[in-house]
């Protein structure tokens, strides 16, 4: 079991996260199919931005951001290790891709959540984000609702 203080450090992904994010993408982000090939094609492309969470130098979360031809952003997943949930390394990673998508000059921040998650739709809440519609297609077979945050 991990000290309750222990320091959490948020950096931008590199090569040595590849495992764990393809490890994380599957588990949380299933019906993406992607594989490890994916996430490097996608760590090559300079519209998108991968940045970790890390405990003692073991990736425990992250967060995608794609910044796309429209000037907005958009948070394409966001994940915590279950035994690392509540203990603010959402909120960490939320704000990261917050701060790098204003940095990156857009003017908006959009993101995907499925319906039945309710503790992420009250982290997004918290930070600002409103829920602006329902995608017209269901993943995984649940209901998925756009968020969207002025910046």
């Amino acid at each position: 079991m991990q000290p309750p203080q222990q320091k959490i450090e948020l950096r931008p992904a590199s090569q040595r996260e590849l495992y764990s994010i393809t490890a994380m993408t599957r588990e949380f982000f299933p019906y993406t199919g992607f594989t490890f090939g994916t996430i490097v094609e996608r760590m090559r492309n300079p519209d998108i931005q991968y940045f970790v969470a890390l405990a003692d130098g073991h990736t425990v979360g992250f967060v995608d951001l794609e910044m796309q031809a429209n000037g907005d952003a958009k948070i394409l997943g966001l994940a915590v290790l279950k035994e690392w949930q509540e203990k603010g390394i959402g909120k960490m990673l939320l704000e990261k891709a917050v701060d790098a998508a204003k940095e990156n000059g857009a003017k908006n921040v959009v993101m995907l959540v499925a319906e039945d998650n309710a503790t992420a739709q009250g982290l997004y809440g918290k930070f600002g984000f409103k829920k602006t519609g329902v995608l017209d297609r269901k993943l995984w077979d649940k209901t998925v609702l756009l968020y969207s945050k002025k910046l």
